[in-house]
């Protein structure tokens, strides 16, 4: 008998902490909102993927977001997927990109299915005390359009701190003119690592399967935001404000007059080329003479012609 109360009482004790972990974290949950600028398109692979944004509304810093969509057909039928939003430690009022993959329902593909809708549900937005160090701030960068059709963010960031930041990368989440989000991408962490106080290093982010040169006109990007996630380094305490993103310069397209451009291939003066040219012919006509020098003179081993005999 004692057992058994014992044993009941473990489980009003289990169940006590899960309804209070549930109860906190939904309402964590709630103060992650999925913005409405959201935009679908078709990758080159096949599948269908949904871009978005979500935002932190709440006081608390979120140390990770899980997303769930359900993607609804024009011809009613629903298909849905999971992934966690690029971000950690989400600190209050900051934006973070989305990527959400749905696959095809067949071997045929989405055919001439379209979607009518998309709904949103977050599964897990954890509270956390951390967050992550700030002080790693785009200090210049500037959009560009590759020939193939790419779009690419290139610039530098800084470690303005006083500690080393750690496995740092660079997040995008690029825009049409109307303000909808048209594509995401993000850097692989970058190089030096880590990156030391005052220490600049440049950074290459691109668009993920947006091709600007075949989309719609909706789809083309007008302009763009950066995160920068320090991941490596985190701090304990109350958040900071959200590090400010420079306003992007003018998209250029790739190899531009514009002086500028950092894809520009450089250009070489003719009058300095004919000049290394002759340096490096008389170079070789100097060692020549010298090493014709050095040769000695050998004798000749041609047998000499007999003169005729007179008869």
């Amino acid at each position: 008998m004692k057992k058994i109360t014992v044993y009941l009482l473990f489980l009003l004790f289990v169940l006590f902490i899960g309804l209070f972990a549930v109860s906190s974290t939904n309402a964590q949950i709630s103060n992650i909102k999925v913005l409405d600028n959201y935009s679908c398109y078709s990758d080159s692979v096949g599948f269908l993927v949904v871009v978005a944004e979500i935002q932190n509304i709440g006081s608390n810093t979120i140390s990770s977001v899980m997303i769930g969509g359900t993607l609804t057909l024009s011809d009613g039928s629903q298909t849905e997927t999971i992934a966690n939003a690029w971000v950690t430690n989400l600190i209050p009022q900051q934006k973070a990109p989305v990527y959400l993959e749905f696959s095809p329902p067949d071997s045929l593909g989405w055919g001439e299915s379209t979607f009518s809708k998309v709904d949103f549900q977050i599964f897990n937005a954890n509270p956390t005390s951390e967050y992550l160090y700030s002080d790693v701030v785009v200090v210049s960068d500037q959009g560009i359009v590759a020939k193939d059709g790419t779009f690419w963010v290139e610039g530098t960031i800084k470690n303005t701190g006083n500690k080393d930041a750690k496995d740092v990368r660079v997040v995008a989440t690029f825009f049409n003119a109307q303000g909808q989000v048209t594509g995401v991408g993000y850097t692989s962490q970058l190089t030096p690592n880590p990156i030391e106080p005052s220490q600049t290093t440049s950074f290459k982010v691109g668009a993920f399967d947006v091709n600007q040169t075949a989309v719609l006109a909706d789809q083309k990007i007008d302009h763009y935001t950066l995160m920068v996630q320090v991941t490596g380094t985190v701090l304990q305490g109350t958040a900071p404000a959200i590090p400010q993103t420079p306003t992007p310069g003018p998209i250029l397209t790739e190899n531009p007059t514009s002086a500028n451009n950092p894809n520009q291939p450089q250009t070489i003066n003719p009058t300095n080329t004919y000049i290394a040219i002759v340096v490096v012919v008389a170079i070789v006509i100097i060692v020549a003479i010298f090493l014709i020098k050095k040769i000695p003179t050998k004798l000749s081993t041609k047998p000499k012609t007999p003169k005729p005999t007179k008869k």
